[in-house]
């Protein structure tokens, strides 16, 4: 396997030296960032070092990935360059088919946020933004256009199909992804925009603090990594598909019930759909925070699930899957096994297995920070 990848952010010793270094000894850099400031004579402010210190943190995200393809058996080499640089970006796609041979799988992932209302951004700011996307885009597109491309994959976001009020300017180039790899779908190639909501432990939502800490309350769920890495190469890899794939663990109120196919109202306690060959899964992310209900069931300090909340989670499930919403459900050799405790308020993923006729409720335990 021949991989190539192609990026802004420079490698070199001092990202070498950071990588290598534990996490706990990663965040004494910052002190060392200060001093190399106060000695070329910039002031050393807390936006300079932070964004000197996420600099090194993406190098080091870099080398984790680099290492990852290796060691998986890839043959992978990492290309400094800004897609929006046209004459930069062809010399490296010239490098990369001398090294790798002809391009014929093509993933643009670059982004830029900068989450602002719209009369608080700059022109620079809203063009930088929707330019990495968009320029990024059609330079890549029109670069490759003789290579014997086959898959065409873009990273877009569901800032694009939903919309948000500090990021028109990424949702505008988001939206233009989705378009651009319409424009790829025809037979002998296939094209793909994963529309992706908020990743956890990694990337763009997980890095903004308003975000993270606001995300349990209005339930939006973060995507696991191994999870959404899994489902890319998934879709990547299929030979037919939809054009624009949605991915996500609950919207909650980010969705707009006008923008889907299913009214998600008669459906409160379902975030999201799961299916495998061995039965269906319906999953709700509950917190204190999000559900009064818990809030006001209690044992001490520690809310509780009541037992009629898991009865109406399977019940919309079966409304759900059967069509069949009206008139009264019936449960038999209905068990309670244990407690559905949220320690120290903080928030659970909840799962309803359903097999034939029969439904199992749980919920994986994740230890409260």
């Amino acid at each position: 396997r021949h991989l190539a990848i192609v990026g802004r952010t420079a490698l070199g010793p001092d990202t070498r030296r950071f990588h290598a270094l534990a996490p706990a000894q990663r965040e004494k850099e910052r002190e060392n960032i200060r001093e190399r400031l106060a000695q070329s004579g910039q002031k050393a402010t807390p936006v300079r070092v932070d964004k000197a210190y996420a600099a090194l943190e993406r190098a080091a995200q870099i080398h984790d990935t680099l290492a990852a393809l290796q060691a998986a058996g890839a043959h992978v080499t990492y290309h400094e360059a800004d897609v929006c640089d046209a004459a930069r970006l062809a010399s490296v796609l010239t490098e990369i088919r001398r090294v790798h041979g002809p391009i014929t799988t093509l993933i643009h992932g670059a982004g830029l946020e900068i989450s602002r209302s719209i009369e608080k951004k700059s022109l620079d700011e809203f063009q930088s933004v929707l330019r990495t996307k968009a320029l990024g885009a059609f330079n890549l597109g029109w670069l490759c256009r003789q290579d014997p491309v086959r898959r065409v994959m873009a990273i877009s976001s569901i800032a694009g199909r939903l919309g948000s009020p500090a990021q028109i300017d990424y949702a505008a180039g988001n939206g233009f992804l989705d378009l651009w790899a319409r424009h790829y779908q025809r037979p002998g190639t296939r094209g793909l925009s994963l529309i992706w909501s908020a990743w956890g432990q990694q990337g763009m939502a997980w890095r903004n603090t308003f975000v993270r800490e606001n995300a349990e309350r209005v339930g939006l769920g973060f995507i696991d990594p191994a999870a959404g890495a899994r489902a890319a190469v998934d879709e990547l890899l299929a030979d037919a598909g939809e054009v624009e794939v949605v991915l996500h663990r609950g919207l909650g109120d980010v969705l707009d019930p006008e923008q889907v196919d299913i009214d998600p109202a008669p459906y409160p306690f379902i975030d999201w759909v799961e299916r495998a060959a061995d039965g269906v899964s319906l999953w709700r992310g509950f917190s204190p925070k999000r559900d009064a209900m818990l809030d006001q069931h209690r044992l001490g300090k520690t809310s509780l699930m009541p037992g009629v909340g898991l009865m109406e989670m399977m019940a919309e499930a079966h409304a759900l899957l059967t069509g069949h919403g009206e008139g009264a459900l019936v449960y038999r050799q209905l068990a309670f096994s244990d407690a559905l405790k949220f320690y120290r308020d903080g928030g659970r993923d909840v799962q309803v297995r359903v097999t034939g006729p029969h439904m199992e409720v749980w919920s994986p335990f994740r230890s409260p920070q």
